[in-house]
């Protein structure tokens, strides 16, 4: 038996990554084409990323087009400015919808991005660069992109190597100012991809060793962020745990989690990381019946007896119990989550789970997550 191993070509984290990262950098090209959000435009962030642009010689043109969930009508005037400013490579600077963004930009646009629904993405891709602000629960590692589709109001899911980054640089210094919403929601995305590649028929030895690091970071280091807001430390370990919950999903796959969330974020127009916490629980509690050997090595790795049991106090310590206040309305309602059971199922999403799963099973879970 063989394993692929599937990484960024370099990866940078620590306060001054961004300083190390210049003699990577320069190699791309003379200039960036920097895909970003009106908010993270404004930041100290981008002050400092246009610095060090300055400071390597290469010039830049910004694109703070990217609005919400990012869809590909953002994706397409992204792609004729690109190429108007004739820029060399691609720069994500932002959050997860910046960096899916920043991934559809990088696709040539010989043909709209819904052609490569479910087909892979071709590698001769613009080279991508992914400078975060907060840690992405692996998105600025893997080979993904999830896109909104304006004609069908529904979204993509994306694939390929050509969407992995070349150079990904973390400074978790900048991850302090973020809202604590937005660092709970990451780390619980890192936990979703991290759960779904150990749980993969996929999985292998290499691939689960970054799998259960990121699991035990997060259940150990997202209590005391929580704790003490400022602790750099744990900024540090989160987003090392979502480098290796990216580079555990790059070379296994995703699960069921992430293809009930894409479509619940669908329907309620939610963003993923709000729809993974919504999801997460009635999901792994239906799968731990069904995969008890599974659960019983997860609940191993952070040396506890009963691993859904320590995400239950996970989701309280974090105040994620009954997470309120989204628009869910729309989505409690017969027809939609007839809707969306039977859109997961078409997906095929997760298939390498090795359980057997019906239409009425979703249902199910889907009715479990909205009560």
């Amino acid at each position: 038996m063989s394993s692929v191993v599937l990484s960024p070509k370099t990866v940078v984290i620590g306060t001054d990554a961004l300083r190390k990262s210049s003699k990577y950098i320069i190699d791309y090209g003379k200039k960036a084409f920097i895909v970003t959000d009106e908010k993270t435009a404004k930041t100290k962030a981008m002050r400092d990323l246009k610095c060090f642009l300055n400071d390597c010689d290469i010039g830049y043109f910004e694109y703070a087009g990217i609005r919400g969930e990012v869809d590909d009508s953002q994706i397409s005037q992204g792609r004729k400015l690109y190429d108007y400013a004739k820029c060399d490579f691609v720069i994500g600077a932002g959050g997860g919808s910046v960096m899916d963004g920043a991934k559809g930009i990088a696709i040539p646009a010989d043909n709209p991005l819904a052609f490569y629904k479910n087909k892979e993405v071709p590698g001769n891709t613009a080279k991508i660069v992914a400078m975060l602000s907060v840690p992405l629960g692996g998105t600025e590692i893997n080979r993904f992109a999830l896109i909104g589709d304006s004609m069908t109001e529904t979204k993509m899911m994306l694939k390929g190597d050509g969407l992995i980054p070349e150079l990904v640089v973390i400074n978790p210094h900048y991850s302090v100012t973020a809202p604590l919403e937005i660092v709970i929601e990451s780390a619980m995305e890192t936990l979703v991809l991290a759960i779904e590649s150990f749980l993969s028929t996929k999985s292998n030895d290499i691939s689960n060793i970054y799998a259960i690091q990121a699991i035990r970071k997060v259940f150990e280091y997202l209590p005391k962020a929580i704790d003490d807001f400022n602790d750099l430390e744990c900024r540090e370990q989160l987003a090392a745990a979502a480098y290796h919950a990216g580079m555990a999903t790059n070379n296994t796959s995703a699960g069921l989690i992430s293809s009930m969330a894409v479509q619940l974020g669908s329907v309620c127009n939610l963003p993923k990381s709000k729809a993974n916490v919504l999801v997460m629980l009635p999901c792994l509690e239906y799968l731990a019946r069904e995969l008890k050997d599974e659960f019983r090595l997860l609940a191993g790795s952070i040396k506890k007896r009963n691993f859904i049991d320590e995400l239950r106090q996970l989701f309280d310590s974090c105040s994620l119990t009954g997470y309120n206040g989204l628009n869910i309305k729309e989505a409690d309602q017969e027809s939609n989550i007839t809707r969306m059971a039977y859109e997961t199922l078409m997906t095929g999403g997760f298939s390498n789970l090795g359980v057997t799963l019906s239409q009425d099973i979703l249902v199910e879970i889907f009715h479990d997550c909205l009560i």
